[in-house]
């Protein structure tokens, strides 16, 4: 493929998007951390992702500046998510370190507490393996949609504003995602 930029335009061009990516850093930081699976953030910074993204845009910069598929803000988000998901994939799918064996100390929670019996603490113990167990065999974005709403707290709105969907398809997502959790959670 013939290139469409001189040597001079293309450098101007890269600058510019080098900059666009620097001013867009939080941002591109934030979006990695919400598309970053809760099991994963324990292990890998959000910001070693957005390096790679980085880096990998960097690489493409040339394809892109040919080809502009879509709107540089766009693309240097776009470039992000997948790495978020390149990410998830790595570490759920790998065997040897698989995140899904790992214990949450969360878990443990009240044992020896003057509060909770054994058999309390054992039951409590093994509703969250249950649970963990059954979100993890949920879709991404019915699993996604959960962990907005009751780990990180998000209301409706948010969640809408942040799958890019209406308030009403967010919560029929939500509501779809919650019952699919119940019939997990009984063939557990």
């Amino acid at each position: 493929m013939k290139p469409l930029f001189s040597d001079r335009t293309l450098e101007r061009e890269t600058i510019a998007i080098v900059r666009m990516f620097s001013e867009l850093r939080p941002e591109i930081k934030q979006m990695i951390e919400r598309h970053l699976d809760v099991r994963i953030r324990r292990r890998v910074d959000a910001s070693d992702i957005v390096q790679s993204t980085f880096i990998d845009a960097s690489k493409r910069v040339e394809r892109y500046l040919n080809e502009q598929p879509m709107p540089v803000r766009q693309w240097l988000f776009y470039l992000a998510k997948m790495k978020a998901f390149e990410t998830n994939h790595h570490h759920l799918l790998a065997k040897k370190r698989d995140a899904r064996r790992e214990h949450d100390a969360d878990a443990l929670q009240g044992v020896g507490s003057d509060q909770s019996t054994p058999s309390q603490c054992f039951a409590r113990k093994e509703t969250n393996r249950r649970l963990g167990g059954a979100l993890s065999r949920l879709p991404y974005r019915y699993r996604l949609v959960i962990e907005l709403r009751h780990f990180q707290a998000f209301s409706n709105k948010q969640v809408s504003s942040y799958l890019e969907l209406s308030e009403k398809a967010a919560s029929k997502l939500y509501m779809r995602a919650i019952e699919k959790l119940r019939v997990a959670m009984a063939c557990e």
